[in-house]
């Protein structure tokens, strides 16, 4: 219920940010009642789970200590082993793959992981725990930790496997997105390095008097249009640009890259009916067939004939090469280098990416947190009999609380500790597939500020969580 309540005002937030229409999204049954049957079977798995096994105890058990936990299920560590395996396999399949599914192969890998360190927390909370030896004369506050984790690892375990998520999730999330701001506008740089670019300030696009006094030697004012074209599939629009550059095209031809050449069934010689804006069909003959080039464009036509046919076609931005731009530059007009031009291109997907992301990890984070205060409540829940040896032995309330709230301080830093782990192998791999697309070198980037807030949250309502129960365990 509070799911459903709380979709209003996220969508709210999206609406506010530009991320979607405002418009009136209809609620579904069929998501709604997926997503509900799904929390409660989970939840009833999970409680039978461990009323199987607590019925498996010997009648006398609950009357007294039968010393240390028996550790981890062996289901639970066979289901982590195979989810480390398999979050393995698709983190290096995620270096391999190129396009779109490269993001979804790394939220996989980073899911099974993030499966795997919270099957297997138990484990490795007890190995860490027992790692050298206690040294006499020790704190004993520090010693009590050890003790505790060491002697009860599954209890640890409730704290940090949700700390594993939320924070796993956050940094891999949040690493995608900085990731790929990192990743596009370096290789847009890339394609652009030598040039700068030229744009008019505050209005839609260069006039051509402005286009005209931007057109010194090795220039690029491109001119864009949208023709009507005959294919195989009947007529399609298409996007072409016009340029006055004479050695590529010419009045009456037209230059096409190879995928537009083989989709519209033309080759070099052939003649290709355009419609332009005005409704004008002119013949243009295909001068060239020519490779890919992003700069250059998939259907050229000269400027003029775009001009003639589309007076209210603008040039948006004019590619120049460094130094060239003549002095003093057109009044209105702004400059901006190969850097500068692509980060502000990017601008709008990076924040949108960002809001997204943010939201997501902000769930993230939040589901973490309420993982912890109940793990921490249901584990100092059933220490009361330990607890209470301790203020037999003389131990204080204050000194009792801040064990506890150390041990669960502790398992929610192993926790985030983890979770940062299990995030780095998908992020390094989309760092890898991203720096075979674009061709520049890119490096994971981790996003700092949601890997602090996720994993600080954590920290903080464990060590909170943990010494209320305690307070209330041992209150007089």
């Amino acid at each position: 219920m509070l799911a459903v309540v709380s979709a209003a005002p996220l969508h709210a937030v999206l609406v506010a940010a530009d991320a979607v229409r405002p418009a009136r999204v209809p609620a579904v049954a069929g998501p709604l009642a997926v997503a509900g049957a799904a929390g409660v079977l989970l939840a009833v798995t999970g409680g039978l789970a461990a009323a199987r096994r607590a019925a498996r105890g010997a009648p006398l058990d609950v009357v007294h200590d039968t010393g240390p936990g028996r550790g981890p299920a062996r289901g639970r560590l066979v289901g982590g082993l195979l989810a480390l395996a398999a979050g393995v396999l698709l983190a290096v399949r995620t270096a391999a793959v190129t396009g779109d599914g490269r993001v979804g192969l790394a939220l996989s890998a980073g899911a099974a992981l993030v499966v795997a360190s919270a099957l297997l927390a138990p484990a490795l909370v007890g190995v860490l725990a027992r790692a050298g030896t206690a040294r006499p004369g020790g704190r004993v506050t520090v010693a009590l930790v050890r003790a505790e984790l060491g002697t009860n690892p599954e209890r640890a375990g409730a704290v940090v496997a949700p700390v594993v998520v939320a924070v796993g999730f956050a940094v891999l999330l949040g690493g995608l997105v900085a990731t790929s701001a990192a990743a596009y506008p370096a290789q847009r740089t890339a394609q652009l390095a030598g040039q700068v670019t030229v744009e008019r300030d505050g209005t839609p696009g260069l006039p051509d008097d402005v286009a005209r006094a931007l057109a010194v030697p090795g220039a690029r004012i491109p001119l864009p249009t949208v023709l009507v074209v005959g294919g195989p599939a009947g007529p399609t629009a298409v996007d072409a640009v016009g340029t006055a550059d004479p050695g590529l095209v010419r009045p009456g031809e037209v230059v096409l890259s190879t995928p537009t050449a083989d989709a519209l069934g033309l080759a070099g010689g052939a003649t290709l009916d355009a419609r332009f804006a005005d409704g004008g069909v002119v013949p243009l003959r295909v001068a060239r067939v020519l490779p890919p080039d992003e700069r250059r464009g998939d259907l050229v036509v000269d400027r003029s004939q775009v001009r003639a046919h589309d007076p209210a076609a603008l040039t948006r931005t004019a590619f120049l090469p460094a130094g060239a731009v003549p002095d003093p530059a057109p009044p209105g007009v702004t400059v901006r280098d190969a850097a500068a031009y692509a980060a502000a291109e990017y601008a709008v997907d990076a924040r949108l990416t960002g809001l997204l992301a943010t939201l997501l990890v902000a769930v993230s984070a939040g589901y973490g947190a309420l993982g912890v205060a109940a793990g921490v409540g249901a584990a100092t829940g059933t220490r009361r009999a330990d607890l209470a040896v301790l203020v037999a032995a003389g131990a204080t309330r204050g000194r009792i609380v801040a064990t506890v709230a150390a041990e669960t301080g502790a398992a929610a830093t192993l926790g985030s500790l983890l979770g940062l782990a299990v995030a780095v192998p998908p992020l390094a791999a989309v760092a890898s597939g991203l720096s075979a697309a674009t061709g520049t070198a890119v490096a994971p980037v981790p996003d700092v500020g949601v890997t602090v807030l996720a994993a600080g949250t954590c920290v903080l309502v464990a060590v909170l969580a943990g010494a209320v129960t305690a307070a209330r365990a041992v209150r007089p």
